[in-house]
């Protein structure tokens, strides 16, 4: 099988990321067409360079790299990752989030999203869902909030960014009613990083902007980050 551009990104995406639903492929690498979509899919899978398997309760399903197909996305990758696990049910919204927020910020911004996996390899203080380093070299560590945390916990948790060298730590929350919850939280945020937090509707659309305490936060204006 002759691999295309379309078809290195989604390898090289998948081994980062560890799996993938067919909706990322769909609306990111086919512009919403389903049909093209499952049937490029399927040829993957005919190449031994996907293999899949039912998500429960539901009519999606997983992709993920077989010996072959991670063959092909670490020398596209150039990172060394973990073998990938198979996602916990409970994590499933959460990882699969991770990785949309990835893909509409890559088309937001230009730089290179460091996967989570990559980021422990690190060993910095503060883990985030994602990391984008921007092309001038700054940071802004990404994560996602589908839940809603304890306020010391969370108070804390940003105080410790103060040690890490990230210019923007942006939250991205999924769910409407936690949002002006952690506004609240984010009162007590230290000056430095920056501080934003998005909906994930929001950060969708064509002019994406973020809520910090200093102000908004335009999302098209990597200066203003």
């Amino acid at each position: 099988m002759k691999l295309q551009d379309r078809d290195k990104e989604i390898l090289k995406l998948c081994y980062e990321q560890q799996f993938l639903l067919s909706e990322h492929v769909c609306e990111y690498f086919f512009a919403g067409n389903y049909t093209e979509t499952k049937r490029r899919l399927r040829e993957l899978k005919a190449a031994d360079l996907l293999k899949s398997y039912p998500v429960p309760k539901s009519n999606r399903r997983i992709f993920q790299l077989t010996w072959q197909g991670r063959k092909v996305g670490r020398e596209l990758s150039r990172m060394e990752l973990d073998r990938p696990r198979r996602p916990f049910d409970s994590q499933l919204e959460h990882d699969a989030l991770v990785t949309s927020v990835r893909l509409r910020l890559e088309l937001l911004w230009e730089g290179v999203w460091i996967p989570e996996l990559a980021i422990r390899k690190l060993e910095i203080q503060e883990v985030p869902d994602g990391l984008f380093v921007f092309t001038n070299g700054t940071k802004a560590a990404i994560e996602i909030e589908n839940s809603l945390k304890g306020r010391s916990r969370f108070v804390n948790r940003m105080k410790s960014w103060r040690d890490v060298k990230v210019r923007l730590v942006l939250y991205v929350v999924a769910k409407a009613g936690i949002l002006e919850r952690i506004k609240y939280f984010m009162s007590e945020a230290p000056s430095t990083p920056l501080f934003g937090i998005v909906p994930w509707e929001e950060l969708k659309g064509t002019r994406p902007v973020a809520w910090s305490p200093q102000g908004e936060l335009e999302l098209t204006k990597e200066k203003d980050l």
